[in-house]
């Protein structure tokens, strides 16, 4: 690098130059008199003096703007270039530094001739300590089969990055995104290759975190659906040996008018606690996510519906209640069969339930615009209030909340109803007046 001092130099040497042609004018006539030794040549000092002082006059202007200013001006627009490319340097590292990515320079024999600070951070590693090195020495095998694959990739099909894990000091694993690039001389020769590292340690470990989380869930999930299981089974098992022997009695034992109507209180006691214990096994596993569905393609009125309204034809008599259908064949569409069949037995349920002795219950199946099946279920029952629809679906949720409350129910029903339309993306819609009665409609789309 050349200094300020040189510059400084350069501004005096006119004169250095003068001195210096006036001393070789002086030496070269004593060399001719020396050599030639003509005694017509006799010169006194003083005259050699003054006839080198007129030479150099003459000669130095001449020398001055033909050689030196020339000179002078290319060495002064050369310094300036120097300091330039000095200047642009120290910003260009200052700027690579300052970069938030890491950046490696490694030649083509594998060694690092440049890292700079953000890279050295990352890795705990000093810049001096891994200039100089093999970039292979940061890397386990895995890792540099990984990089020696991106290498590979990166040349014939154009993969730009891959994810590696760096040997770092004294600190926990450092995971990044790396990207290679070359880099080529003026005879377009691959000359090295560098390297830009993104950090993504903070990210990767939450997403460690995060898997760990969601494996610990899904072990709690699986827990708490066996749990379930084993308490419905539990439960189930006495309530279905009472319910056996209750018909045993019944058709055995021909009990009188009382003991009958005895039996056939605890029968729907019975059933009613057997239909609570699936309420709320099927609503904690819908709120637990562990809810298994089986799509496939089926008959809705055939499979479906006229199995429920012959189970829950029973129930509708006991109340005078006539159920009328309208419907025909319609195409097959894909469902999940057994939350379909629980949403028809909610809802129609429901309907018996809220309409008083001698109502009736109408069900239409019909096709309407953009290949969509309807399903209605209508009843001349009681209704319900407009500011109670929105809290309809809502978990354990009960018009009537009083203790004195004439219909009994434990708000699950609706709300599994909400969910299986959901899951099998059907559109339900409630229009009801209170004293009215109300409509439940059910939007399929063919597939």
């Amino acid at each position: 690098m050349i200094k300020e001092k040189a510059v400084k130099n350069i501004s005096i040497s006119p004169i250095f130059i003068l001195v210096l042609v006036s001393i070789s004018i002086i030496f070269s006539h004593i060399i001719v008199m020396m050599t030639t030794g003509e005694s017509h040549y006799p010169m006194a000092v003083t005259e050699l003096i003054i006839d080198s002082v007129i030479m150099t006059g003459l000669l130095f202007p001449l020398l001055y703007y033909l050689v030196f200013k020339p000179l002078k001006k290319q060495i002064s627009a050369r310094e300036k270039t120097h300091l330039q490319l000095l200047a642009n340097e120290r910003k260009f590292r200052d700027l690579v530094d300052s970069m938030n990515e890491g950046m490696i320079v490694q030649n083509t024999e594998g060694i690092i001739t440049f890292v700079n600070k953000c890279f050295a951070d990352m890795i705990n590693i000093p810049k001096e300590e891994l200039i100089g090195s093999e970039l292979n020495e940061l890397l386990d095998e895995n890792n540099l089969f990984i990089l020696r694959n991106l290498i590979t990739n990166a040349q014939q099909s154009g993969t730009d990055k891959a994810e590696i894990t760096w040997k770092v000091n004294k600190r926990k694993n450092v995971y990044s995104i790396i990207s290679p690039s070359l880099i080529f001389d003026e005879n377009n020769t691959v000359i090295g290759r560098f390297f830009v590292v993104a950090d993504i340690t903070q990210r990767k470990e939450m997403e460690l975190e995060l898997l760990k989380a969601t494996e610990l869930v899904k072990h709690s999930d699986k827990v708490k659906s066996e749990f379930l299981n084993l308490i419905s089974h539990e439960i189930r098992t006495p309530v279905n040996i009472v319910l056996g022997f209750t018909n045993l009695i019944q058709e055995e034992f021909n009990p009188t008018a009382d003991i009958e109507e005895y039996i056939t209180t605890i029968k729907i006691g019975l059933n009613r606690l057997i239909r609570t214990i699936d309420l709320i096994l099927n609503s904690a596993l819908e709120i637990s996510g562990v809810t298994k569905y089986d799509f496939k393609q089926i008959d809705i009125v055939h499979e479906i519906l006229q199995p429920v309204l012959l189970e829950l034809s029973p129930v509708a008599q006991q109340k005078d209640i006539l159920i009328s259908t309208t419907y025909k064949q319609f195409p097959q569409i894909v469902v999940d069969q057994y939350s379909i069949r629980q949403i028809l037995i909610h809802i129609i349920e429901n309907a018996i339930k809220f309409t008083n002795t001698g109502g009736k219950i109408e069900i239409q199946v019909k096709e309407s615009a953009h290949n969509t099946i309807l399903i209605s279920i209508s009843d001349n029952g009681i209704g319900i209030s407009q500011e109670y629809l929105p809290k309809l679906f809502n978990l354990f949720s009960q018009e009537d909340e009083s203790s004195t409350r004439k219909y009994d129910g434990n708000g699950l029903g609706l709300f599994l109803v909400k969910k299986y339309c959901e899951k099998n993306i059907i559109d339900l819609t409630v229009e009801s007046k209170k004293e009215k009665g109300s409509t439940f409609t059910l939007s399929f789309q063919q597939k």
